[in-house]
């Protein structure tokens, strides 16, 4: 979302978690009680649904917020695209906002979109989706990160609002929400971010710090091998983030593993 404020553009981002529990009038704190960690962990279910729209966010009311996301969601595609940026094609602008939605925090592949429009004989240019896709990151539906071994390689894309992914799949993947999430916390601390894809790749690179960050929604010992493996050839602070923790699973020194509510701890 951006405005503007005495000449100046000012960007602003959803919530962040520290400042939804402003908004629910829950202090922010260094330790919790049992009952306090079990809300907390609520709240966090709940943003992975719906997200952290202000008026979301404070009712408890489902279909509230299921209608309020689907009217956001038709002026996004009929007032701030389709009519502001005179689009005729809207099977093929909705096409490819769903495809982003599917397959946010991955990389994006304009040249995959544009085959299977073209399988399902519809007529585009490569360029006009490449120019849907900038209307689209103007609107700031989506986010952009950079690969930082190479500007050139394809971008991952993340959401400023996740619930859409629900909307038009039907579905919460939780992993992807949640590496979504840890994005946006990193938005609002750092300017740049990247991810690293070489030998290995990496969830989040903070240049400035030398951090390299790993999210994994739910580690237990099948996945811990998988997970850890692309810190093995980094030097830097590592922080691997997770959700849900099987218990008793070693880490090596190098690698710092933090829940959720420990990982906002330390960028705040």
């Amino acid at each position: 979302m951006q405005f503007l404020l005495e000449s100046k553009v000012y960007n602003i981002l959803p919530l962040t978690f520290k400042e939804v529990l402003r908004f629910k009038n829950i202090e922010f704190k260094k330790k919790y009680s049992t009952i306090e960690k079990a809300e907390l962990q609520n709240i966090l279910q709940d943003i992975l649904e719906f997200w952290t729209f202000p008026e979301i966010v404070l009712s408890s009311n489902n279909l509230f917020k299921i209608d309020n996301l689907k009217t956001y969601l038709d002026i996004l595609i009929y007032k701030d695209l389709l009519e502001r940026y005179k689009i005729d094609n809207e099977f093929s602008l909705k096409y490819l906002i769903k495809s982003l939605t599917i397959w946010y925090t991955k990389q994006v592949n304009i040249s995959k979109i544009y085959n299977e429009l073209k399988s399902q004989n519809i007529k585009i240019w490569k360029t006009t989706i490449y120019e849907y896709y900038n209307y689209i990151k103007n609107i700031f539906y989506i986010f952009e990160i950079e690969n930082y071994f190479s500007k050139t390689w394809a971008k991952e894309c993340f959401l400023y609002n996740i619930w859409f992914n629900k909307l038009l799949w039907n579905k919460i993947n939780y992993w992807q929400s949640f590496e979504n999430l840890v994005f946006i916390e990193l938005k609002k601390k750092y300017e740049k971010i990247f991810f690293k894809k070489n030998w290995n790749e990496i969830d989040f690179y903070i240049e400035e710090e030398n951090l390299n960050i790993q999210v994994c929604y739910e580690l237990n010992i099948e996945n811990l091998k998988r997970e850890i493996k692309p810190f093995k050839k980094q030097n830097w602070k590592n922080f691997l983030i997770y959700n849900i923790k099987q218990n008793n699973l070693k880490i090596s020194e190098n690698i710092e593993i933090l829940n959720f509510m420990e990982f906002i701890k330390k960028i705040n």
